[in-house]
């Protein structure tokens, strides 16, 4: 963040949200990254809740889809993507529960998020074809996990239609997935949180949400990538390079004339409307989604009550019937002998 705090507080005052003096705008631009995580920490180190991992494995076409791991991204070009589902199925992945769908670039970072109402093969293809035609390059490369979401017939035979090199982690090696991972938690959940949502009403919102989110975190979240890793003995050296937003490694990347479209969607990009922070439409999402949700979040409530109750009337039988027995061997046993 601290490389990007400048042309940020710059964009800023450009949009009329700040109106800084020299001294203070130096000060801004000057902040150290740790003087940064320090005033941070109190905000990063809120409720970190957990989600439940949906992903089944599909062993069929393994052998026929080849394995890539974390070392083996030495192409930094734009165009190789991690792909990989987040459930929002909150506290049970019974019924019918939304998803999104998230792909990120290896090279530049660029990350497109898709609500997806369905969990289906189907629907992921679908949902891949519309981040396609958001993406200011070609996909030229898909790597994912092993869940059969995405290994199947049917995305292999789109990927060899569409001339998409397709790839595959190791099973229960998430560090594989790296890259799509830290976006998952820094973009979906630090967004939309670890929640239940169904519905159509709620997959239309939630989708309305990635539209404006896509554009601040392309184009203001700066992060860093990792240049060199050196070892010596229990020692290890990393040199991370200087933090950069997914635009600006864009525009490093690609020529001038395929970037012109983008710096021209930059130069009137306001980013506090389609921040987090800006919370227009978090607080739309989150109200249509208690509106829509409480008959369905009432009617699980009172199946898990009934099955507390039941559960509850079966154990006090249990305990009556052993009371019972332990009263007809004492009866029955001859003097002297206890059960």
């Amino acid at each position: 963040m601290a490389p990007f705090l400048g042309e940020l507080v710059s964009v800023l005052e450009r949009h009329g949200h700040l109106t800084l003096s020299d001294q203070v705008r130096g000060q801004l631009a000057g902040m150290s990254p740790a003087t940064i995580d320090r005033i941070l920490r109190p905000l990063r180190e809120s409720s970190k809740p957990k989600g439940i991992s949906t992903t089944k494995s599909g062993i069929l076409l393994k052998r026929r889809v080849p394995v890539r791991t974390f070392a083996d991204w030495n192409d930094t070009r734009p165009g190789f993507f991690e792909a990989d589902l987040v459930a929002h199925c909150g506290w049970t992945t019974e019924g019918a529960y939304l998803n999104t769908l998230v792909l990120t670039d290896i090279g530049t970072g660029w990350t497109e998020c898709i609500a997806l109402l369905h969990h289906t093969q189907h629907a992921v293809i679908e949902a891949i074809e519309a981040a396609r035609r958001l993406l200011p390059f070609p996909m030229v490369g898909l790597d994912s996990d092993n869940g059969s979401e995405f290994l199947n017939g049917e995305m292999l035979a789109y990927c060899e239609r569409e001339k998409i090199t397709f790839t595959r982690g190791r099973a229960y090696r998430k560090n594989d997935q790296c890259f799509v991972e830290q976006k998952n938690g820094a973009v979906v959940r630090h967004l939309v949180g670890y929640d239940r949502f169904e519905g159509q009403r709620a997959w239309l919102q939630l989708r309305e949400l990635y539209r404006a989110i896509r554009l601040y975190v392309n184009f203001f979240q700066p992060s860093m990538k990792l240049q060199i890793k050196h070892r010596d003995g229990a020692k290890v050296q990393r040199i991370y390079e200087k933090a950069k937003t997914p635009f600006q490694r864009v525009s490093e990347a690609l020529h001038e004339s395929e970037t012109e479209r983008l710096s021209a969607v930059y130069k009137v990009l306001d980013p506090i409307p389609i921040s987090p922070g800006g919370k227009e439409k978090l607080k739309g999402f989150s109200e249509r989604f208690v509106k829509d949700s409480l008959p369905v979040l009432r009617r699980r409530a009172s199946l898990v009550l009934t099955k507390l109750s039941i559960c509850g009337s079966m154990m006090v039988t249990t305990r009556e019937n052993i009371h019972l027995r332990r009263k007809r061997r004492m009866l029955d046993s001859p003097p002297g002998w206890s059960a």
